[in-house]
């Protein structure tokens, strides 16, 4: 039940359940909390079609739709389907379809909320959000996940000088425009205040997970059982993208097959990408048979598979446009007690160095990987601590419930001025 003495709030965002991935999870865990906590909650969105640019089961890609989800009022509007793997132009389209369609919806159907978020990665989400907000003459915040175009040029989606100036001129607008910028990662404060914006008006609200959802006991079964008990296996459970720089565990795993010590270690992978059929072919064409690609798993299963493994692995391109990035990954394999062999460079290694939960290693370093890999494999005392210590750790300092408050409080703050 709405509480009237909190703000009702309007977010714009192009990705929400029943989509899957890191962005409508996050969303969802805020949002519903939101809700809970007795906020008036609306999310406008696009009929859901990632990633895999299909309009799912039980849509019909009307133009307007409206449900209820967990509290949350979920408005959804007319896409035009597009999949990671379609040329970045057919995606341009569909974000600028979006923004117009966005902005007519939460200007003259929806009522007036009290304040509207809109969240990256895509700073077309941004404008909508912010052509509402002072059309409509209330506070916007701009949620920053990944910068734009920092991690497109960096996964060669984009190399088109005139295509990254409007992108840059673009973020940097929101930056400097919006009432607050909140950022998952310290570093990407850096580069929001280089832009221009006001240190002070800078939020900072990490990822987190639901610590409940994750917990050992509440974990069920999986149809790999045998597979997943008769070998030593590291989980990557997550998207596999041009971001991941995945390529790096096919010489990982033929170096293990060549050595009957660890013919046991298996590397899972539990998701799907634009890159996850060609590293399923290069596997394969390799012959390595210590990985598994098993597809893609509604997140209901995902504590599952997480807590029948042995340990994650967790993998991030070594660009610097990725340093901030903090995979969600991450905190999930925290709190489900698994230690974590970590390929990545800035926010995410301070992440599991304060957790004392896993060990890192440079991005695409084969040789490291590969020795990370085998230490926690013949170290069971090590595999335990870390368990224990990352567990502890994200219970401690990254809980959605107490993330949600915080933003909460400083989203009323910010309404009552």
């Amino acid at each position: 039940m709405a509480d009237d003495n909190l703000p009702s709030i309007l977010l714009v965002s192009f990705r929400y359940p029943p989509e899957t991935g890191a962005a409508a999870t996050r969303l969802e865990d805020l949002t519903t909390r939101w809700a809970s906590l007795g906020h008036d909650v609306t999310v406008l969105t696009t009929t859901p079609d990632y990633p895999d640019g299909e309009v799912y089961d039980g849509y019909h890609n009307e133009w307007l739709r409206r449900e209820q989800h967990d509290g949350v009022d979920v408005v959804t509007t007319k896409s035009l389907p597009a999949s990671p793997s379609d040329h970045i132009l057919r995606r341009a389209i569909k974000y600028v379809w979006f923004t117009a369609i966005a902005v007519l919806v939460g200007t003259f159907w929806l009522d007036r909320r009290d304040i509207v978020l809109a969240t990256s990665p895509q700073p077309f989400a941004g404008l909508a959000g912010f052509t509402i907000a002072r059309l409509r003459r209330v506070p916007f915040v701009f949620e920053i996940r990944d910068l734009w175009p920092e991690s497109l040029v960096a996964m060669g989606e984009v190399d088109n000088t005139a295509v990254i100036s409007l992108l840059e001129t673009i973020s940097n607008f929101l930056y400097t425009h919006a009432d607050r910028v909140s950022v998952v990662a310290p570093g990407m404060k850096e580069t929001v205040v280089e832009a221009g914006a006001d240190p002070d008006d800078v939020w900072l609200h990490t990822n987190g997970i639901d610590h409940t959802f994750f917990a050992r006991e509440n974990a069920g079964g999986i149809d790999e059982t045998e597979l997943f008990e008769d070998n030593f296996v590291l989980s990557y459970i997550g998207t596999v993208g041009k971001a991941q720089g995945l390529d790096v565990v096919l010489d990982v795993a033929e170096q293990l097959q060549a050595t009957d010590e660890y013919d046991d270690i298996l590397f899972a992978f539990i998701g799907f990408g634009s890159r996850y059929d060609d590293l399923t072919q290069r596997a394969e064409a390799r012959n390595l048979d210590n990985i598994a690609f098993l597809g893609r798993r509604p997140m209901s299963e995902v504590p599952n598979y997480l807590h029948h493994s042995d340990a994650a692995f967790i993998h991030t391109e070594s660009e610097e446009a990725f340093e901030t990035m903090i995979p969600m990954k991450l905190y999930e394999a925290l709190g489900a007690r698994l230690p974590i062999v970590l390929g990545a460079s800035g926010d995410a290694v301070e992440i599991l160095s304060r957790a004392d939960a896993g060990i890192a290693t440079t991005p695409g370093d084969a040789g490291a990987i590969l020795e990370a890999v085998k230490e926690l494999r013949e170290n069971a005392t090590k595999r335990q601590e870390f368990s224990e210590n990352g567990r502890r750790y994200v219970v401690e300092n990254h809980s959605w419930d107490a993330i949600a408050e915080a933003y909460s409080d400083k989203i009323r703050c910010l309404v009552e001025g």
